[in-house]
């Protein structure tokens, strides 16, 4: 076996030494790094505890605002405009006839329904619907129905299918008979 030189029993020394070092090193730099986090979330809460502080300050006009936007917000998302009932059945059925024709869908027909008024503080106003559309056509017109604004309920969904068509030996989806009623509330005027 062959002897190392002074050389490189110095470049060995120096590689050991680092080696028994380097877990010295990263001890302060690890502490560094968790001051550093900690500062940060330190920031953070001081940040929100002062936009809390402020809200509880401005407590009484923070809580009207809040209040009156619940009001017209929850208003706006589940009840039709203030305008005349007609209008209502109409944006059902424009609405309707959007989605159809954005999916591929077809309207065969659209019937408004009777207002009914039992009493309560909101109209009901319906809408009859008769439509062909595949399975996925379906599926986006009930996702548009679904997430529509003012909110629109789905009643009566009636689906029946149609025969398959064959063209050169690929099948078509299969086209679906739909009947189904829409409906959607509006509050009566003060």
């Amino acid at each position: 076996m062959k002897r190392l030189g002074d050389r490189q029993h110095a470049v060995l020394a120096v590689l050991l030494l680092l080696l028994l070092l380097s877990p010295l090193a990263w001890a302060p730099y690890k502490l560094w790094t968790m001051y550093q986090d900690y500062e940060r979330r330190a920031e953070r809460a001081a940040d929100t505890l002062a936009r809390y502080r402020a809200v509880i300050a401005d407590g009484a006009k923070s809580r009207q605002r809040i209040d009156r936007f619940m009001r017209e917000g929850v208003a706006r998302y589940f009840f039709a405009a203030d305008i005349a009932p007609a209008l209502v059945a109409g944006r059902m059925q424009k609405k309707i006839s959007e989605l159809a024709e954005a999916a591929g869908a077809t309207i065969n027909s659209t019937r408004v329904l009777r207002v009914e008024d039992d009493g309560k503080p909101y109209r009901r106003h319906g809408v009859s619907v008769n439509m062909r559309a595949d399975i996925r056509a379906l599926r986006q017109v009930l996702h548009g129905l679904q997430g529509a604004t003012p909110r629109i309920w789905i009643e009566d969904l009636r689906v029946r299918g149609g025969p398959r068509v064959r063209r050169k030996g690929k099948p078509r989806p299969q086209l679906l008979n739909l009947t189904f009623n829409l409906h959607a509330y509006q509050l009566k005027p003060s």
